[in-house]
């Protein structure tokens, strides 16, 4: 059953919404992920320091970060709040709402025969990416909430079991993480989020950050005082 008309307006604006909502995490684990393969790139080959006590730390915060971000997106569950998996799950509940009128509609010509020259590669566009041509298909869109959930689930388990609950049983070697798996799972929330900002905004709305600051300035010199050899003293 299809909601009244004013109803879907107003879903589809409440979609919207959450999207912007979750477009701030989802910049803020790019933007981290950035960070963090700059500094592990300099170093392990420019600086090579003899203590790695703050690169360890500064690491399993980045890490239990990252694992904690993709995780949250791929719940769906009551208690998900904004999450990129709830999104599409809500989405495919009222998929009438995500019509190709309004997809077409975002970036309308004023003149006729542009608009009827994108019209049929627009239309054919939008049904092989979202499953039939007059709105989302609701099946195709559960689909992407089934890939994204069964191709992070070794980050999501490996999250829950390390960083969400501590489990007192020691991790198996198969359950053991790679950084590579974590990029994965993390460059898939990224390629769903740009699929549902271009069904809702027929635009892309994540790319990956240029950092326009000089952020690295404050490691280019030492932040705390350099140590001083003790000498011993007479007085004690």
């Amino acid at each position: 059953m299809t909601a009244p008309t004013a109803d879907l307006d107003r879903i589809f604006a409440s979609w919207n919404e959450q999207l912007d909502d979750i477009a701030k995490a989802v910049h803020r684990a790019s933007h981290n992920a950035d960070l963090w393969s700059q500094i592990n790139v300099a170093m392990r080959e420019r600086s090579a320091p003899t203590d790695w006590t703050w690169f360890r730390s500064y690491t399993s915060t980045y890490t239990d970060s990252q694992l904690m971000f993709v995780r949250r997106m791929a719940e769906t569950g009551d208690q998900a709040g904004k999450s990129l998996a709830r999104l599409i799950t809500a989405i495919a509940k009222n998929a009438a709402a995500a019509t190709f009128e309004r997809y077409e509609h975002v970036h309308d010509s004023p003149e006729e025969w542009e608009r009827q020259a994108s019209h049929e590669h627009q239309l054919s566009w939008f049904a092989a990416t979202f499953g039939r041509e007059d709105h989302a298909d609701a099946l195709t869109l559960n689909g992407w909430v089934a890939d994204l959930q069964g191709k992070a689930l070794r980050v999501t388990t490996f999250a829950t079991k390390t960083v969400a609950h501590r489990d007192d049983d020691p991790l198996d070697v198969d359950e053991q993480l790679t950084f590579g798996e974590l990029d994965a799972a993390l460059d898939l929330v990224y390629e769903y989020f740009n699929q549902v900002s271009v069904l809702l905004r027929n635009s892309v709305t994540f790319l990956p950050p240029a950092i326009q600051t000089d952020w690295q300035e404050p490691l280019r010199t030492g932040i705390f005082a350099p140590l001083t050899p003790w000498r011993g003293s007479d007085a004690f």
